[in-house]
């Protein structure tokens, strides 16, 4: 007995749930549950519901040839006999009767718990008001899979290229495994589960279409695996998941517990930055496979995971964090999959676009081996999003939504713009280092308008690598020159008989006197850099002295005290008239960049194609 189709058409594994609702049953009574919707929720799930059978003879009649639909029915039935039952007996008074007035439309919903599984409901009379007639939970099957993350490091790596891949089918050895790779799979011996998934060996390495299509499935490889093995210690394939442990110092204690029993404890040292802040251990910062770009998705997108670290082991899911040391947090590092599916339900575009500007503060000072997987290393994020976000476009690491907010973006400690295309100037994927976006004020006027919008990829996938991409936009042009003067922080140190130092941002000015505040040029740091830095800070100053600036307003970010400041892009052009890419950006006053009349008059905006 197979699946019928409406079963096979279900998509299991993005359900929607339901929120906001009371659980309401009668007492002795073993099947007769009911949620009750808040009034604000009941006309939002009753849509968001996806519809199976839609009467109670349609699952009788599927269900002599679907497996699934007979499970189904077999509960169903004892709640009718439930019912049957109440109806006649001496209890029929003290009954609920909204409890009984079943309509027999079926809809399945995501468990409230967020576990693996789901809930079938039937409608009832009240509009407000299903009755929970089956639960199922999810669990292995024989095409599981484990997936490991991993730091590939210097090491020599065993991959798949196109020369090896007739061997790799054939069979590879347990002996040529790196000693990562022989862990994760004597660990999937002990679970039991047949499949490993490895990056380096599922992916052939020298096939730009083979990799360019694979690593666009990557959402779907990480959140479908049943367990994600993390070798968070590991530098490199070679050192494997069970890292040697310097063993924790215990001190026997007498203890009294609560129960007033007089037994024995062993104490023993914790980090105390963990007891004040412990979501942010949660982070795992201090391991080595934190720092690497690839494995942030890889972990966000994981249902489970079973992290190896330096000294102990941590498990995680998607609604806690637990340590082999007994710490535990109620939350996940990034929960994308529950965090998505409830704000997509709730559709709130705002609470998303906050979240995946968090994902790429985290992601964006990341390291990668090759530069060009910048936003390949983050696509499998970026797909899942999409799911948020129906009608806009991905463009290059932004989305079309909120464009004019998220060109605001500004680099922080030792960030570099690199030197070859990998993103256009104005998309934060074009630079490596930390990456934060300001918020403009949102009960202001607009400033910029977005006329248009194209981004060229490289290969199939619109959230991989890219050729290129033009943004234009309606704004304010100021033209900007750089001040004699330095800014506040500046060292005693010089260059080239320049008068800006080294490791300061030169400041800039308009027509109408000095910008105050620091520019913030990609790829320059406003603190000591260092040593290793100099020579390429060094450069991108010298490469902007005497070029043609300008601020392009996009909007205003501080209307406090009376005074007006306006956040802009620096820009400079590029080939034809009004093309510019972007250097940075800087905020100004109003009175500085020429006036409230020049600022927001749609007359004096310009249309600008960003490049």
């Amino acid at each position: 007995m197979s699946l019928c189709k409406l079963c096979l058409s279900i998509p299991f594994g993005s359900l929607p749930s339901i929120q906001d609702y009371e659980t309401w049953g009668q007492v002795g009574q073993k099947y007769l549950h009911a949620f009750v919707l808040s009034s604000d929720n009941v006309e939002k799930t009753i849509t968001a519901g996806i519809l199976h059978q839609p009467t109670l003879e349609s699952l009788k009649s599927s269900a002599k040839d679907c497996k699934l639909c007979r499970l189904i029915l077999k509960d169903v039935e004892s709640v009718i006999a439930q019912i049957e039952a109440c109806t006649a007996s001496s209890h029929k008074e003290k009954t609920n009767p909204w409890l009984y007035t079943l309509r027999f439309r079926f809809s399945l919903v995501q468990k409230g718990q967020e576990d693996d599984g789901f809930w079938v409901l039937s409608s009832t009379n009240s509009l407000d008001t299903f009755q929970l007639v089956a639960a199922f939970q999810f669990c292995a099957s024989d095409g599981s899979y484990i997936t490991l993350s991993h730091c590939w490091g210097s090491s020599k790596q065993l991959t798949t290229t196109r020369s090896t891949l007739a061997a790799r089918i054939s069979g590879i050895t347990f002996d040529e495994l790196p000693k990562t790779f022989q862990d994760a799979v004597l660990l999937s011996r002990i679970l039991k589960i047949s499949y490993l998934w490895i990056d380096s060996l599922c992916i052939c390495q020298d096939d730009e279409e083979d990799w360019e299509r694979e690593s666009a499935k990557m959402a779907t490889v990480y959140a479908s695996s049943y367990l994600t093995v993390a070798a968070i210690a590991a530098t490199n394939s070679a050192d494997g998941l069970f890292a040697l442990r310097i063993p924790p110092q215990f001190v026997e204690i007498k203890y009294t517990f609560a129960n007033g029993t007089i037994g024995r404890a062993l104490a023993f040292a914790v980090p105390i930055w963990r007891e004040v802040n412990p979501q942010k251990y949660t982070h795992l910062s201090h391991e080595p496979l934190s720092s690497r770009a690839w494995a942030l998705q890889e972990r966000a997108l994981a249902r489970r995971t079973l992290h190896y670290g330096n000294n102990q082991m941590y498990f995680e899911c998607s609604t806690r964090f637990e340590a082999e040391d007994g710490f535990r947090f109620t939350g996940h590092y990034y929960p994308v999959l529950r965090r998505f599916r409830k704000e997509i339900n709730d559709k709130s575009n705002q609470a998303m676009m906050d979240y995946w500007q968090d994902l790429i503060r985290a992601y964006s000072s990341r390291k990668l081996t090759k530069a060009s997987d910048k936003l390949p290393a983050i696509s499998g994020l970026a797909e899942l999003m999409q799911e948020a976000f129906i009608n806009q476009e991905y463009l290059a690491g932004l989305w079309s939504g909120s464009l004019v907010e998220q060109l605001c973006w500004f680099t922080d400690e030792n960030t570099l713009r690199i030197p070859e295309l990998r993103a256009p100037s104005w998309s934060w994927a074009s630079c490596d280092g930390k990456i934060t976006h300001f918020n403009l004020k949102k009960d202001c006027p607009a400033i910029a308008e977005i006329i248009g919008h194209q981004v060229k990829p490289k290969g199939a996938s619109r959230y991989g690598q890219v050729i290129s991409g033009w943004i234009k936009i309606k704004a304010p042009l100021i033209p900007l020159y750089f001040s004699e003067e330095n800014d506040p922080y500046r060292l005693d140190v010089c260059y080239a008989n320049q008068p800006f130092a080294l490791d300061t941002r030169p400041l800039l000015k308009t027509d109408n006197g000095l910008c105050k505040n620091t520019p913030l040029f990609d790829g320059l740091c406003r603190y000591r850099a260092s040593l290793a830095m100099e020579e390429l800070k060094k450069h991108f100053i010298r490469s902007y002295i005497g070029l043609e600036i300008f601020a392009l307003v996009v909007g205003i970010i501080d209307n406090r005290d009376d005074k007006i400041h306006y956040l802009s892009l620096i820009v400079t052009p590029v080939e034809k008239l009004y093309t510019m890419k972007r250097l940075g950006i800087i905020t100004a006053s109003e009175s500085i960049l020429g006036g409230q009349t020049m600022l927001e008059s749609p007359a004096e905006r310009l249309v600008v194609t960003l490049v």
